[in-house]
């Protein structure tokens, strides 16, 4: 689930401050290291705990692993091969 916790403003050396809010649910402290990540074409910024990163990366990899192999299995139900007529893929 995605809630917005309010807005942050730029200071003079390009600081922000995460709303206190946002600080206490994600239980982050002035020592928490956060990773920086911008969306496409300067659409916006998100931060992520340095220390739940990996974390997070692997629960993504297994879920792609996961939806591969359910695309295979549902691929072989119906027929279908990797190839096209042409031999390619599409």
């Amino acid at each position: 689930m995605v809630k917005c916790y309010g807005t942050a403003s730029i200071g003079r050396q390009g600081q922000i401050v995460i709303p206190a809010e946002a600080r206490r649910d994600m239980a982050l402290d002035t020592r928490d290291k956060l990773l920086v990540f911008g969306a496409a074409h300067g659409g916006g910024l998100f931060l992520v705990k340095a220390d739940q990163f990996e974390q997070m990366m692997s629960a993504w990899s297994e879920r792609l692993v996961s939806l591969e192999r359910q695309a295979r299995a549902s691929d072989a139900d119906s027929g279908n091969s990797d190839a096209d007529s042409n031999g390619s893929r599409p």
